[in-house]
C-alpha cells in the first residue's frame, strides 16, 4: 500500500483516461459532557433535522447518542498518496459521487504547481477509495478535515497532505482542535471538544437536503458525509462500543479506483441527459471547457433555458453506476480495476 508521503511534482495528467475522449457523439454503454458556548458561526450546519449540538453533548439526542454498531461503507475522493482514514471526511455512494461532481472542474484544471494548494491537492492522481467501517452507530457533528499548513508556515493557500485534522470550521488550525472565537459549524454555537473529538460525525451532504431554489450538485444526490476523526479510532482487537467509535472491519479491504474511470461512468446519463446544452458548445463535450462545465448544472438539475427543456437526471441511475464501478473489475459490465495492487507494485520498485 501507498504510504502518505509529500509529492510536488511529477502530477499525473489529470484524470487523463477520462478526459482523452472527446466527441460529438454520447452513447450508454460521553455522556453527561458540558457544551461550550462559542460566539460566531459562518455556516449553518445541522447535527440532524431534530437535534442540536447542545442535545448531542448532553447526551440527549435520540438520533446520535443512542445507536447500534453497524457497518458502513464510506468512500472518499483522495490523491493517491493520502490512504488513511482517521482524520478524513468520506460519504456514502451518494454522498461522495455528489462531491466529485462538485470537485470535478478543479481536477481538470489544476497543474502540477499546484499539488501542494488548499484548492488543488485532491487533483494530484485522485482516486476513490472504498472503506468497509464499523461504528457504535452514536454519530456526532460532520467535522471538516483538512491536510494541515506545513510546520513553521503562516501561508494557508498551501497545505502538507501528511498531516491532517478536523474541525467545526473552515482551515487548518492545530489539531486537535479546540474551543476559540473562531466561528463555529453548529448553529446553536454548542461544543463540546473532548466528546466531539472522538466520534464519527455524520450530516447530510453540504449539511442541508437538497433545495431546488439553490441546486447544489453535492445535495441533489440525497448523500451522507462522515467526518472520522483519530481519536475515536478502536485499538486493535477492540469493538467499537463505549470505549471507541469506529475501526476498518477486520479482514474486509475496500477497493481503490481511478476518479477518470469513475467520472467516466458516472457522466455517461448526465452527459447524454444534458445533450442540448452540451451541443451548443464549440467543442461539446471538450470536458475542460468552461462550456461544458457551464451545462453540467443544467444536466443535472434540469433547465428550461433556450426553449429547450431538459428534465432533472434520474439520480438513482447514476448512483446505481457508482456502485457497479465498485461491484465489478469488468469495463463491459460498468467495473472500474482495482489500481490498489498496481500502485503498491509501483511504490516498491
Amino acid at each position: 500500500m501507498a504510504t502518505n508521503h509529500l509529492q510536488i511534482t511529477g502530477m499525473a495528467p489529470l484524470l487523463y483516461a477520462w478526459l482523452a475522449v472527446v466527441s460529438n457523439t454520447l452513447s450508454v454503454n460521553g455522556a453527561g459532557t458540558t457544551a461550550i458556548a462559542l460566539p460566531e458561526r459562518s455556516v449553518e450546519v445541522s447535527l440532524s433535522p431534530n437535534c442540536t449540538c447542545a442535545q448531542f453533548c448532553n447526551s440527549t439526542c435520540a438520533a446520535t447518542n443512542v445507536g447500534s454498531p453497524e457497518t458502513v461503507i464510506m468512500y472518499r475522493l483522495t490523491p493517491l498518496n493520502v490512504t488513511e482514514l482517521a482524520e478524513k471526511d468520506t460519504g456514502d455512494a451518494a454522498g461522495d459521487l455528489g462531491f466529485l461532481l462538485m470537485t470535478l472542474q478543479k481536477l481538470v484544471t489544476c497543474t502540477p504547481e499546484q499539488a501542494n494548494t488548499d484548492e488543488c491537492f485532491l487533483a494530484f492522481e485522485p482516486t476513490i477509495r472504498q472503506y468497509f467501517v464499523e461504528t457504535n452507530g452514536k454519530y456526532g457533528p460532520f467535522m471538516r478535515c483538512n491536510p494541515l499548513q506545513f510546520p513553521g508556515n503562516t501561508d494557508m493557500m498551501h497545505v502538507d497532505t501528511r498531516s491532517w485534522g478536523c474541525f467545526p470550521w473552515h482551515g487548518h488550525p492545530p489539531t486537535p482542535w479546540v474551543p476559540s472565537s473562531r466561528s463555529t459549524s453548529c448553529p446553536d454555537m454548542q461544543y463540546c471538544p473532548e466528546l466531539m473529538n472522538k466520534t464519527v460525525g455524520r450530516d447530510p451532504a453540504m449539511h442541508h437536503a437538497f433545495d431546488p431554489s439553490r441546486p447544489n450538485l453535492a445535495t441533489y444526490f440525497g448523500g451522507l458525509w462522515y467526518s472520522v476523526p483519530s481519536q475515536g479510532k478502536c485499538p486493535e482487537g477492540t469493538a467499537p462500543g463505549q470505549s471507541c467509535s469506529w475501526r476498518l472491519q477486520p479482514g474486509k479491504t475496500g477497493k481503490v479506483v481511478n476518479a477518470s474511470c469513475m467520472a467516466k461512468r458516472i457522466m455517461v446519463p448526465i452527459e447524454l441527459n444534458g445533450k442540448p446544452c452540451y451541443d451548443e458548445c464549440p467543442q461539446p463535450l471538450d470536458r475542460t471547457s468552461d462550456c461544458y462545465f457551464g451545462c453540467l448544472d443544467k444536466a443535472v438539475f434540469g433547465s428550461t433555458a433556450h426553449g429547450v427543456t431538459i428534465p432533472p437526471v434520474n439520480k438513482f441511475t447514476v448512483i446505481d453506476l457508482w456502485n457497479k464501478a465498485f461491484a465489478s473489475e469488468t469495463p463491459s459490465t460498468g467495473g472500474c480495476p482495482n489500481i490498489e495492487d498496481a500502485y503498491a507494485m509501483r511504490d516498491q520498485e
